[in-house]
């Protein structure tokens, strides 16, 4: 049996809250210390359809694949929230972080976060009708990209800083997805729309590089990391055609999300 005798002198007009002389504390038996055991790393996904799976018949996306190598060789348990939607906008995203209790208490109790959003934005603002009725505007003819540009940068300038504001200084490993280029790999759009036969390589590169910049800057300045999938699928020069809804397309975007590592989280 172990005796333990706690014997702390009162100092009179100290302050000091002591015990009495005579006060014994007795602790018998043997114990070991029991393993520490690691709280589980949340991990929350915003984005829109391609994200989804809304393309590719609700297959695994790249945010379910992510969680799964994450799970098998982070050394750390990771739980999934995935708050993607059939839809939407880096404007509704934006929204949602502001308003939506749901989204917002997610976020604020997520380790993990991966956002994919953006190329909706053409269409909430009636970007491709504009320049398929040659009423783009400006010299060039390229106003309203312009102006949807401008959009990106606000808004994931806006989105990173509500995300800073909800996470109050806690380690954050924030990773933002990137566009590729879906007039060059669907060129269904094009026909769709009536858009210039060569605006693949003209506005929608354009416009492939203006989001990519917009996300990219975003990460850079909130101490996170984007994936380039316009690098990843459209290659060095921006001029291959990729399905972006394959399986193995899924997978390549959840292996450079692991490239990113998780270094702020260590």
């Amino acid at each position: 049996m172990i005796v333990v005798v706690v014997a702390l002198t009162a100092c009179a007009g100290s302050g000091t809250v002591s015990a009495a002389p005579s006060a014994q504390a007795t602790v018998s038996g043997s114990f070991s210390p029991q393993p520490r055991v690691k709280k589980p790393h949340s991990y929350v996904a915003l984005g829109d359809s391609w994200a989804y799976g809304g393309h590719c018949g609700n297959c695994k996306t790249f945010v379910g694949r992510y969680a799964d190598k994450l799970n098998q060789r982070s050394g750390h348990r990771v739980v999934l929230t995935n708050l993607t939607v059939n839809g939407g906008t880096s404007g509704t995203t934006l929204a949602s972080l502001r308003h939506d209790r749901g989204v917002r208490t997610a976020i604020a109790g997520a380790d993990i976060i991966v956002i994919e959003t953006g190329v909706n934005d053409l269409d909430e603002r009636g970007t491709l009708d504009a320049v398929a009725a040659g009423t783009c505007g400006g010299r060039d003819g390229a106003q309203c990209l312009r102006a949807v540009a401008r959009g990106w940068r606000t808004n994931f300038e806006a989105i990173a800083e509500e995300i800073d504001h909800l996470r109050r200084g806690k380690p954050t490993a924030l990773r933002l997805v990137t566009s590729q280029n879906v007039f060059l790999s669907d060129p269904g759009i094009i026909t769709e729309y009536g858009l210039p036969a060569d605006f693949a390589m003209t506005g929608g590169k354009f416009l492939t590089e203006e989001l990519r910049d917009a996300i990219c800057h975003t990460a850079r300045r909130h101490h996170g990391r984007c994936v380039d999938v316009g690098l990843l699928f459209n290659g060095p020069r921006g001029d291959m055609p990729r399905d972006e809804n394959t399986e193995q397309s899924h997978e390549q975007v959840a292996r450079a999300l692991m490239k990113t590592g998780l270094a702020e989280l260590r």
